[in-house]
């Protein structure tokens, strides 16, 4: 299961579809309140789309940062919850793996604002 998961964010750091696509169970889901939701079927024309635009962070970084992950195993899967971060946005992942490889990533997003914080007043 574990194996199913680093393959699953290799393929991300690395932005290597062909490896995230190798990952995945057959009922995989991928949850982007952004782009919407897709299946293993429709997942490879996603990231295809993705990884020829501009969000990768390019270099040693390849297309995208993971970090402050925290990994559980529980039961006959493995949950993980990670912070990303590519060129153009950054947020968290919740990724759950099964012993026939990734089965969901649900994403929310962090955004900043341009609102004053409340200690300097409004």
């Amino acid at each position: 299961m574990k194996d199913h998961l680093d393959a699953y964010k290799e393929g991300w750091r690395r932005g290597d579809a062909e490896m995230i696509m190798g990952a995945l169970a057959d009922d995989f889901v991928y949850d982007d309140p952004l782009d919407r939701r897709f299946t293993k079927a429709e997942f490879a024309v996603y990231l295809e789309k993705l990884f020829a635009s501009d969000e990768a962070l390019g270099g040693d970084e390849g297309f995208e940062a993971i970090t402050e992950e925290i990994v559980q195993e529980q039961d006959d899967e493995v949950i993980a919850w990670a912070w990303f971060r590519t060129a153009k946005e950054e947020g968290a992942a919740l990724v759950k793996a099964g012993p026939d490889g990734v089965r969901l990533e649900r994403l929310a997003y962090y955004r900043t604002t341009a609102l004053t914080p409340r200690s300097q007043g409004r």
